[in-house]
């Protein structure tokens, strides 16, 4: 039951850690870290990585939220 949880709660955090450009620039230093390349090279135009990142991360979350749907409505049909 707590595995749906957790999976929702890593891909959140890696989602809010992707968009943390601020907290990234102020922490960082003289460092390149992922968010600050992508906000680096998004200046100019935006790299086909950052809509496969995005993709992925969207695509990952509606297949987790599906699965433990599914499961979910299995357990219950069981019960009854």
């Amino acid at each position: 039951m707590i595995v749906p949880g957790i999976a929702a709660a890593f891909m959140l955090s890696l989602a809010l850690s992707l968009d943390d450009y601020i907290i990234t620039s102020f922490v960082a230093g003289n460092v390149s870290t992922f968010p600050r390349e992508v906000f680096d090279s998004s200046r100019v135009t935006i790299p086909p990585q950052v809509h496969v990142i995005a993709t992925m991360l969207m695509l990952i979350s509606i297949a987790v939220i599906v699965l433990s749907s599914v499961a979910g409505y299995r357990r219950y049909a069981k019960v009854k």
